[in-house]
């Protein structure tokens, strides 16, 4: 007689079946857990700038990023000018500024073209003057068809067809289309002269009465 051999199938063991349930429930801890964090994160970086001190000028309302410049903004203000030129006693409102300043003192240019080698005291004039070799000049005056490289420069040219001056002299009450304009013109009531020649010692009130010598 042929004895007839039943297949049985494997069952699983106790310990397989209890490793299987420890993965299903790490996996679901796992999950929660990412999402807790993330809900975490969130709360923090909601109550962090919650937090944040508001950085908005009661003057005019312009709102700015940090305290700092805040800080430079209320000057505008106040008129305050803590940053004092040791050369000629300008005060300026930052302390960038009375950096660019002083270089007018000292002759130092630091940014140079590369193109034609020419120098600056400003990276401001350095960025100008490159469009001139870009010789792109999209910017132009539906008055007079002058055309500029810069925006910048284009809206101070069309002050000039509008006639508009609003930037005034305290000491003579002369008026000006531009701020720099009526900065410069300030030097002429001072003894201020900040414009100095090596070679001969002498020193003028503008840049141009050194430029002829």
């Amino acid at each position: 007689m042929k004895v007839e051999e039943e297949s049985e199938v494997e069952k699983p063991s106790e310990e397989e079946e209890h490793q299987k349930s420890q993965n299903i429930t790490t996996r679901g801890t796992s999950s929660s857990c990412s999402k807790t964090k993330k809900n975490v994160s969130q709360k923090i970086t909601q109550r962090s700038r919650a937090k944040r001190p508001s950085c908005t000028c009661l003057q005019c309302g312009k709102s700015f990023t940090c305290k700092g410049s805040l800080r430079d903004h209320t000057r505008i203000h106040t008129g305050e000018r803590p940053f004092t030129c040791s050369y000629c006693g300008i005060g300026f409102k930052q302390s960038g500024s009375l950096t660019e300043h002083i270089r007018i003192h000292t002759g130092e240019k630091p940014y140079t073209c590369s193109q034609c080698g020419k120098s600056y005291r400003q990276k401001g004039g350095l960025r100008m003057h490159m469009q001139i070799h870009a010789e792109e000049k999209p910017f132009t005056c539906p008055q007079c068809g002058k055309c500029f490289t810069q925006k910048h420069n284009f809206n101070l040219h069309l002050k000039n067809h509008s006639g508009v001056k609003p930037f005034i002299c305290p000491q003579c009450g002369k008026a000006f289309s531009q701020a720099s304009l009526l900065k410069v013109h300030e030097i002429v009531h001072s003894e201020v002269k900040p414009f100095h020649c090596v070679p001969c010692g002498r020193s003028f009130k503008k840049c141009l009465a050194l430029k002829d010598i």
